[in-house]
């Protein structure tokens, strides 16, 4: 787990001391933004231009990676988001969460952090669906009515992740993934030398 120091740098007699926070949400993101690559990445070597030169082939994927992929990015993006929008409530004043808080959706807690954007609220319904139906899987008899594609929810996954980080203010946190190392700054605003 990772730690976050809220309060550094600041103090006011009437303030109480910084606390650690744990966390391991950028593990989380980096799970769902890797599984990812890797569905982009077995897209792009899957696909050959048809000699016809009107569409293309798609190689037989008989290990199935991206579907399982794009199934650790929709699952993963979520663990993530709540995270998310539990340390911007603790970053904003929130010291705990209240039980009614914990009922809500996600988006309506987004909303409560001043999200409107209302299309990128849909978007985050749609994908706390899918999350559901891989997460409470059910069996079904016949035709699904409501079928979705798992690559399709994966990058709109994907989508919603970097539009909830913007809107948040949080969208350059974790940048370069690749760096695993502590952040420049973190989600409550200290720097790596605040961490230090």
């Amino acid at each position: 787990m990772e730690q976050t120091h809220e309060g550094a740098g600041e103090s006011s007699q009437s303030e109480k001391p910084s606390e650690t926070v744990y966390t391991t949400a950028r593990f989380f993101r980096a799970i769902a933004v890797e599984a990812w690559q890797r569905v982009e990445e077995n897209d792009r070597r899957s696909r050959q231009p048809n000699p016809t030169g009107t569409g293309w082939i798609v190689a037989f994927d008989p290990a199935r990676l991206s579907f399982k992929d794009s199934l650790v990015t929709i699952v993963f993006t979520v663990v993530y988001l709540e995270a998310l929008v539990a340390l911007m409530r603790r970053k904003r004043g929130a010291r705990v969460a209240a039980s009614a808080e914990t009922q809500l959706t996600l988006e309506e807690r987004l909303a409560r952090l001043g999200v409107s954007d209302t299309r990128l609220l849909v978007n985050c319904k749609r994908l706390r669906k899918s999350r559901n139906l891989v997460v409470h899987e059910k069996p079904q008899v016949g035709f699904p009515e409501d079928l979705r594609i798992a690559q399709v929810e994966a990058g709109l996954a994907i989508a919603v992740l970097q539009d909830i980080e913007q809107a948040l203010g949080v969208d350059s946190w974790f940048a370069p993934l690749s760096d695993m190392g502590a952040p420049e700054e973190d989600v409550c605003g200290n720097s790596s030398e605040d961490r230090s």
